[in-house]
């Protein structure tokens, strides 16, 4: 498991992603704004088509709009596979 996950410590802001293909994510660190457009900017573009599942940790938190209307605008793009209510959601990259 020690080479699947790498434990950065800092100010994620600050980093850029490898370049490496994503297959899963699991995103748990969205709780402002400019750390969700970061993650938008620097790691949805290495989404895998049909590989890839966010797990997205609070998708249903009305203090987190962000996190609601950019999964609307890529619903063209996704499969929705589960959820949690008041939680936790599931989705695959489709387009």
């Amino acid at each position: 498991m020690i080479d699947y996950v790498n434990v950065c410590d800092g100010d994620i802001t600050t980093l850029s992603w490898q370049h490496k293909p994503i297959e899963i994510i699991h995103i748990d660190i969205a709780k402002k704004l400019k750390v969700w457009q970061h993650i938008v900017k620097e790691i949805f573009p290495h989404f895998c088509v049909n590989k890839t599942i966010v797990v997205n940790q609070y998708f249903y938190r009305s203090r987190l709009p962000w996190l609601i209307y950019s999964t609307g605008i890529i619903l063209p793009y996704i499969e929705f596979l589960y959820h949690v209510i008041d939680g936790v959601i599931y989705f695959k990259i489709v387009q």
